[in-house]
């Protein structure tokens, strides 16, 4: 009845912050390793029949990346009506010579009828900002940093982007939702809405401005008005508005009952957007929803996974005001994507070593160290870019939600990026097993995070990296 009362209460919410569509457990797979998910994108690929759409922060430029771009190649040659849409962040996309545009270029010249390559600008970095910041320093002021991977009604969502490095040897999280119309169509309605946002590619490599008619780093707040009417336009939550009481459109009462019936199979499967520069924020209100609900319990647990750990002052006082367990997985200094790297980027590690220390005494201080506690995933020759909640009745029961997406639960996520995720509730025990699998296989290569953690080298921060963090946080 706890679980029942918890679900009931979150749907209540999730429904006034996000489109929810009803599908079968049993359609739902959890992917575990880098391994499956590559393999996973070229099934999908090879069996795709009407489109094939994919959405991330940037396409690699190695071997593996351009094995996928093959395969597409190779189907549309197979299915020639097949139509293949790309958006990446422009910033990101045609970084160096060689770059995502340079990789997809072939597919374009070979199909300009049926390929889409669109590339997201943000008006985030206009005017003198544009000017004067360098290469991948740029990228920190705002992004396009939602990722989808969908082949017909089938789809992918994660939070990793589309190179090697995530197809071999860094710890991400993936869910394949094998036949999914309502939610598919939920994403790329929202989707289609950012490639009217974005630059389109040309087959010759040159690139057409937005359909909206408006430069975003040339133009800003125009852009920011036109863009907001149209996301506004498109993000359609269930509820229109915490005071309405009109029955939901999309989800009934029969629906809401069939995902509360644990011999059902059935799971409520809620997207919810972040738009930050557009004023739509409905993931961070369901985010503080989600958080609010699992603090409020002391027997609940919710465990949080974030490859860039940095959560908001908002998540913050929730998780450190409230009564409810928590376990939080992070990576290590050693995992960390930005390990040993050189000039500006080399202070970033330090940066998010010096949060973590900060998060933890502000534990200590409430006296939550015995609820919350914090792990550091190391694993030799692999980097940490996990993210998500689950959250469970107890700590040794399993979760009957999750959430996996694009967000890490930081500034960025909530201030500065574009977002997206799922959040999924179940009681089908089936797909409550894969979630309790995947969290054992994050926490299989974690340690708990003490006061010693913080005396290790890799945890050492100069004065350069206080001042720097302090400076920037807001930016990570």
């Amino acid at each position: 009845m706890k679980v029942e009362g918890a679900v009931r209460r979150l749907i209540s919410q999730f429904q006034r912050y996000s489109t929810c569509s009803v599908v079968d457990a049993s359609s739902i797979r959890v992917l575990n390793t880098p391994t499956h998910f590559f393999e996973s994108l070229l099934d999908g690929v090879k069996h795709a029949e009407k489109s094939v759409y994919l959405t991330s922060l940037y396409l690699g430029t190695d071997s593996m990346s351009k094995q996928l771009v093959a395969a597409i190649d190779e189907r549309m040659g197979e299915k020639r009506g097949l139509e293949v849409t790309v958006i990446l962040d422009y910033l990101r996309a045609t970084r160096g010579r060689e770059n995502s545009v340079t990789v997809l270029k072939p597919l374009l010249e070979k199909y300009p009828d049926n390929v889409k390559v669109f590339l997201y600008h943000s008006p985030g970095l206009s005017g003198i900002l544009k000017k004067v910041l360098p290469e991948r320093l740029n990228e920190t002021v705002s992004l396009s940093h939602i990722k989808y991977y969908a082949f017909d009604n089938a789809a992918i969502f994660s939070g990793a982007n589309l190179n090697d490095s995530y197809f071999t040897d860094r710890q991400d999280r993936y869910i394949k939702l094998g036949d999914a119309a309502g939610v598919t169509s939920t994403w790329q309605r929202v989707l289609d809405g950012v490639s009217k946002l974005s630059y389109r590619v040309k087959p010759s490599g040159e690139f057409s401005q937005p359909e909206i008619g408006v430069v975003p780093f040339e133009q800003p707040s125009e852009f920011k008005s036109k863009a907001k009417a149209l996301m506004s336009s498109l993000i359609q939550p269930d509820i229109p508005s915490p005071s309405s009481s009109s029955p939901p459109p999309h989800l009934h009462h029969a629906e809401v009952e069939a995902g509360l019936d644990a011999k059902g199979g059935k799971a409520l499967v809620f997207s919810s957007f972040q738009f930050p520069h557009y004023d739509v924020v409905e993931d961070e209100k369901l985010t503080l929803a989600l958080l609010s609900e699992a603090m409020s319990d002391p027997s609940f647990c919710l465990h949080v996974a974030s490859g860039y750990f940095n959560v908001t002052e908002e998540y913050l006082q929730v998780i450190e005001g409230g009564k409810g367990k928590a376990e939080v997985f992070l990576a290590s200094p050693k995992a960390n994507g930005f390990y040993k790297a050189r000039g500006v980027a080399g202070h970033i590690v330090p940066a998010y070593g010096l949060i973590a220390k900060e998060f933890f005494k502000k534990l200590e201080k409430r006296k939550r160290l015995g609820e919350v506690g914090l792990h550091e995933y190391s694993r030799e020759g692999w980097t940490y870019h996990a993210k998500g909640m689950w959250l469970s009745s107890s700590p040794t029961s399993p979760p009957f939600l999750s959430t996996i997406g694009s967000p890490n639960y930081g500034y960025r996520s909530v201030k500065r990026d574009n977002e997206g995720q799922l959040a999924i509730i179940s009681l089908d025990e089936g797909l409550q097993r894969q979630w309790q699998g995947e969290l054992d296989t994050i926490r299989k290569d974690c340690q708990p995070i003490t006061t010693s953690t913080f005396q290790g080298e890799d945890y050492s921060a100069t004065l350069l990296n206080r001042a720097l963090c302090a400076l920037c946080k807001k930016y990570l």
